[in-house]
């Protein structure tokens, strides 16, 4: 597929005599922005707290759920929180105190609180607590 790559490059823009995706030379390395990492790596950590809690808790991922985070951490998750919501099926918000009959997991150093729309079965939350 190189020879269809370089007519749609050359298709694409005026190219000068020689301008070949074949024969570029590819940018300078540039270190890693730190910032997007350790949101990605967030990210990556959120949405398997959520999921596992979800498992747990024996709610489809096809069920929506909210998920109230702390509102002293707003500024860490706002920037993740619309491919969390996505990746997780819930409406995130963000709450200055604890959410009452809520479900709390926590990630990290974060407590997370799941509101269901389904109700969740408390003696079956502990027995599966207790196994675990």
């Amino acid at each position: 597929m190189p020879f269809i790559t370089e007519e749609i490059y050359h298709l694409l823009a005026e190219r000068a005599e020689g301008d070949d995706l074949c024969i570029r030379q590819y940018g300078a390395v540039t270190a890693a922005d730190a910032r997007v990492l350790t949101q990605g790596n967030l990210l990556k950590e959120a949405i398997t707290t959520l999921r596992d809690a979800r498992n747990k808790a024996q709610l489809k991922l096809k069920d929506s759920i909210d998920v109230f985070i702390p509102t002293d951490l707003q500024s860490t998750y706002e920037p993740i929180a619309r491919i969390l919501g996505r990746q997780v099926n819930a409406g995130i918000g963000f709450t200055p105190q604890p959410v009452g009959g809520s479900l709390v997991v926590v990630c990290g150093m974060t407590k997370l609180y799941v509101v269901a729309t389904k109700v969740l079965d408390d003696d079956q939350q502990k027995e599966n607590s207790q196994r675990n």
